[in-house]
């Protein structure tokens, strides 16, 4: 498949750049050299994830820091409880599946689990994760089984928590990192991308508003 694509698009190249030649001369075939070159680009690009073909990079991450104006034990306090904030969603992001309830909370620690459940078109199941490190101004929740919709489209490996004081209260950081489950790199990798950042800020500024509040 690869080659007969290779194959396809350079024959076109051919054919424009003989015809161009004829028409209208030597800008004119760089123009169209230009372009399907890029086409021969994107074909190969759009490979990623057929049998026998290649893959990119699939591991990515996300991360967000928020100012709160709160001492380091008030977001702490806030961390010990998770929740599945209902925070507006783009229009872009509907069809990823969502968290919709926390399962079990066992606070932020070491070894402490935590089980989320998502629903999605694809039906509903259950994010398990789990303390791994615990220090005075991190904690890191690794994921260690998921059953859930979003695992076709991603799988998550941790979630990081990082409180760092401040002299006008704390920087509150959030960071997930995950792989890319679904191809071509080239489309779902912004897409994933956008989707990452949007459910780390959440995260934060759900901290953020609970710790104020505390």
């Amino acid at each position: 498949l690869l080659a007969v694509s290779i194959v396809t698009v350079l024959y076109m190249l051919v054919r424009l750049m003989i015809k161009d030649k004829n028409k209208a001369g030597k800008n004119r075939l760089n123009e169209n050299g230009s372009v399907v070159l890029t086409l021969i680009l994107l074909v190969l690009a759009s490979l990623e994830g057929i049998p026998g073909a290649y893959r990119f990079s699939t591991g990515a991450d996300a991360s967000v820091t928020l100012q709160v104006k709160a001492t380091p034990q008030q977001v702490w306090n806030a961390l010990e409880t998770a929740t599945s904030p209902d925070y507006p969603i783009p229009d872009l992001l509907r069809a990823i599946p969502k968290p919709i309830a926390v399962i079990l909370d066992e606070g932020t620690s070491l070894n402490a689990k935590r089980v989320v459940q998502f629903v999605g078109r694809e039906g509903s199941g259950l994010l398990e994760l789990q303390v791994v490190e615990r220090t005075t101004n991190k904690v890191i929740y690794k994921v260690t089984n998921d059953s859930s919709p979003i695992a076709g489209w991603v799988s998550h490996r941790s979630l990081t928590y990082g409180v760092e004081k401040t002299a006008f209260g704390v920087n509150l950081t959030v960071s997930l990192k995950f792989d890319r489950n679904l191809s071509p790199a080239w489309f779902f990798n912004p897409f994933i991308r956008y989707a990452g950042v949007s459910a780390v800020t959440v995260l934060a500024k759900d901290v953020r508003e609970r710790s104020i509040g505390a």
